[in-house]
């Protein structure tokens, strides 16, 4: 191949977000988490095929314990030239409050109970505890007012694959393409009594420029860069109006390999807890 013609190639290739997407996956697979990349899902509320980038998973588990749980990295990536600012509020970091598929996040689980794992313990060390903020509304810098928003669509797309993800991995899709209203559905009984959660979440990871603003006191507008944002936000458009809010993670592709570790961290603490509620 002719050099000139190499380096153009290349040169384009670096525009999309191909490359970001695959770094991504090498520090997922670096880290030890399943990984897999372009996976279909079905939209629910257009009725039509879509995909998402990446889909990672860790079980966390000790042997000779009945008891496990995974968590589900369902990921969209997204290069920007432009810089994605999302506007804050105070984090209550009151979720296992939160009305929606039990506990206020996207789950499954088996032979466990409220009692077995309180809201409280569940989010005892859930990442976004670690902040003092969360992402209500955002706007994408220098963007024309007639483009669609690139941060809107990476949102509903991760949240919607993880909807799609934990009713496929329960064997619902082929019984009603709906999204029940309680997670009822999505507690099952197994006779060996192994005691199992799976969580789902939704994240999007941007290669580019991430803020956060709030305004001051003096109602002067504060600005920020940032390497994490969880995200609080609601959709009214059906089936995925069921619920009363969605909770994705914005993320930094540089803090990508923390995030993972506090994710880590969190499915060691659920653990902890299960084993708690074990003896």
């Amino acid at each position: 191949m002719d050099e000139e013609l190499k380096k153009k190639i290349i040169t384009d290739i670096t525009k999309t977000g191909f490359p970001s997407e695959l770094k991504v996956a090498s520090i997922l697979r670096q880290s030890q988490w399943t990984c897999e990349q372009n996976s279909t899902y079905s939209d629910f509320e257009t009725d039509r095929s879509r995909e998402i980038d990446l889909k990672a998973r860790k079980y966390f588990n000790r042997k000779d314990e009945k008891f496990s749980c995974a968590i589900n990295l369902v990921i969209e990536v997204k290069k920007s030239s432009r810089p994605w600012v999302f506007f804050t509020i105070p984090n209550s970091k009151n979720y296992f409050e939160f009305k929606g598929p039990g506990y206020g996040i996207i789950h499954s689980r088996k032979n466990i109970t409220y009692t077995d794992l309180r809201g409280e313990d569940l989010m005892h060390d859930f990442p976004r505890n670690s902040t003092n903020i969360i992402g209500t509304n955002f706007y994408e810098a220098f963007k024309s007012p007639d483009e669609p928003s690139k941060i809107y669509e990476a949102l509903m797309s991760s949240i919607k694959a993880s909807f799609y993800e934990v009713y496929q991995a329960n064997g619902l899709l082929s019984e009603n393409k709906s999204i029940p209203t309680t997670n009822d559905s999505l507690i099952q009984k197994n006779e060996s009594n192994h005691r199992h959660i799976e969580i789902y979440v939704p994240v999007v990871v941007i290669d580019g420029v991430l803020c956060i603003s709030n305004l001051t006191e003096e109602q002067n507008i504060e600005l920020e860069e940032a390497l994490y944002v969880p995200v609080q936000m609601s959709h009214s458009a059906a089936p995925y109006d069921n619920y009363n809010l969605y909770h994705p993670e914005v993320i930094s592709l540089k803090y990508i390999s923390d995030f993972l570790k506090s994710m880590e961290n969190w499915g060691d603490s659920l653990l902890y807890f299960l084993r708690k509620t074990s003896r």
